[in-house]
């Protein structure tokens, strides 16, 4: 029953990472599912101290987290990185294939 469970979640999660121009996008809310998730099911098996102590962990995490941002983490390099593959068309001259 649980591996249905967790099968089920790795899929939604999955889904709301969104990657494009090689830059990864909700991460955290991805993470933030899985933890819910898991302190769902570990409740649901009357093991009530392991998620409380699992949430405030997550949680406490994503506080520390956000402070180090607020306070100075290093952010990404958002220079654009050339792909290094064939010319684009516009750099030809051209706008479709060749006849």
């Amino acid at each position: 029953m649980i591996q249905g469970l967790a099968q089920a979640i790795g899929f939604s999660a999955a889904g709301t990472i969104f990657v494009a121009r090689r830059d990864v996008k909700n991460l955290t809310t991805a993470a933030g599912i899985w933890l819910a998730a898991s302190a769902g099911i570990v409740a649901g098996a009357t093991r009530f101290t392991l998620p409380a102590a699992a949430v405030g962990f997550g949680f406490g995490l994503l506080v520390l987290l956000k402070l180090l941002a607020w306070f100075g983490l290093p952010q990404k390099d958002r220079r654009r990185i050339p792909a290094a593959s064939a010319p684009s068309p516009r750099a030809s001259g051209t706008s479709g294939p060749c006849r």
